[in-house]
């Protein structure tokens, strides 16, 4: 039975402010007893999430690990409760997906939430409509944050 999809629809469209904001939900899932599973669009963006992540706050501390072509091996399973990666890499277990990819992936299909994160204007905006009317399509559940 496929989940609940929450799409958070932000003002800010820089990459900086977007990734950052997703770090704060990342460590907020987390910090709530969640496995999760963090897909970047890319290698490069996967490791820009990676080094943030360490770093977005000098108070945090957020335990993961990156897989992916440019990465240590996975082995399951994984001792962090964040995987950072990029489609089609991870098939460990998760409970929630955040998606930062422009469609819709196949790790959706295993996840119990998912997370998406919709800039405010432009392509990404767009693609963010394209994968609310695949997710509904689907069966989602569908929410909306402002």
């Amino acid at each position: 039975m496929p989940g609940q999809v929450d799409f958070y629809v932000r003002p800010e469209a820089s990459p900086d402010a977007l990734d950052t904001f997703a770090c704060r939900l990342v460590e907020t899932v987390w910090r709530r007893g969640h496995r999760v599973l963090v897909l970047a669009a890319s290698e490069a963006a996967a490791r820009r999430l990676d080094d943030l992540l360490w770093t977005f706050r000098d108070e945090s501390f957020v335990p993961h690990r990156r897989v992916g072509a440019d990465a240590p091996p996975a082995t399951e399973p994984a001792d962090e409760p964040i995987i950072v990666s990029t489609p089609g890499v991870w098939s460990g277990a998760l409970d929630v997906l955040v998606n930062l990819t422009p469609s819709v992936p196949a790790e959706a299909d295993r996840a119990a939430r998912i997370v998406e994160i919709v800039p405010p204007d432009g392509d990404a905006r767009d693609a963010g409509r394209d994968r609310y009317r695949d997710y509904r399509r689907r069966g989602f559940e569908l929410k909306t944050h402002r």
